[in-house]
C-alpha cells in the first residue's frame, strides 16, 4: 500500500513539476509512527503558550523555545485566518514559514496554511502543503487532522479510491483521535 501511495505521489509531483528530493522519497516510504500516549489530539484554533513548561512530544528535542516575534507572527496569521481573510492568512503563513523555518510552531503554521488553501478551494496547493507537513514534521500532533483533510481533498478532486485509502490509514494509525472519529 505504501509503495502504491509513493508511486502515486511521484506521478502527481511529476504532473505538477515538483520532483521528489531524496529526503522526500525517504519520508514517503517510511512508516508513519503514531504519537506517544501522552500526546493529546490538537484542539481547533488553540493558542500556543508563549513559554511552554517543556517541549511538546511533536517538537524535536533541539527545538528552541518560541520567541516573542515568532508568537506575534503566528498569532497575526491565525487572526487573519479566523477573520476569514484567507488570502492574507496564506501570505502571513508563508512569511512565517520563510522567516521561522525551524520554529517549533512550524508544523502548526504549515497545517494552518493548508487549511487556508483548503477553505479557499485551492485543493492542489492544500494537498501539497499537507503532504509537505507530513514530510517535514513527521512527529507533528497535526498529522491526524492532516490525513483527514487529505482524505477530503482527494474526495473533492474525485479520487474516491485514494480518499478511502487515506481515511483508512488515518483510522488505522491514529484510531483514538478526534480526526479518526
Amino acid at each position: 500500500l505504501q509503495r502504491y501511495q509513493f508511486e502515486r505521489l511521484q506521478q502527481e509531483r511529476t504532473v505538477v513539476e515538483y520532483p521528489a528530493s531524496p529526503l522526500e522519497t525517504a519520508a514517503l516510504v517510511a512508516p508513519v509512527r503514531p504519537p506517544t500516549a501522552s500526546a493529546a489530539p490538537p484542539a481547533s484554533l488553540e493558542r500556543t503558550p508563549t513559554a511552554p513548561p517543556s517541549a511538546p512530544p511533536s517538537a524535536p528535542p533541539s527545538a528552541p523555545p518560541v520567541g516573542e516575534a515568532e508568537q506575534t507572527d503566528f498569532d497575526a496569521a491565525l487572526a487573519a485566518w479566523q477573520e476569514g481573510l484567507y488570502s492574507e492568512a496564506i501570505t502571513a503563513w508563508q512569511r512565517f514559514l520563510n522567516t521561522h523555518p525551524n520554529s517549533r510552531l512550524a508544523g502548526d503554521a504549515q497545517y494552518w496554511l493548508g487549511e487556508a488553501y483548503y477553505v479557499s478551494r485551492d485543493y492542489k496547493a492544500a494537498k501539497e502543503t499537507f503532504i509537505s507537513l507530513g514530510l517535514h514534521n513527521p512527529q507533528s500532533a497535526r498529522l491526524p487532522d492532516t490525513l483527514l483533510k487529505l482524505g477530503y481533498i482527494y474526495g473533492e478532486l474525485g479520487d474516491i479510491h485514494q480518499a478511502r485509502e487515506v481515511l483508512q490509514k488515518l483510522m488505522r494509525v491514529y484510531p483514538n483521535t478526534q480526526a479518526a472519529s
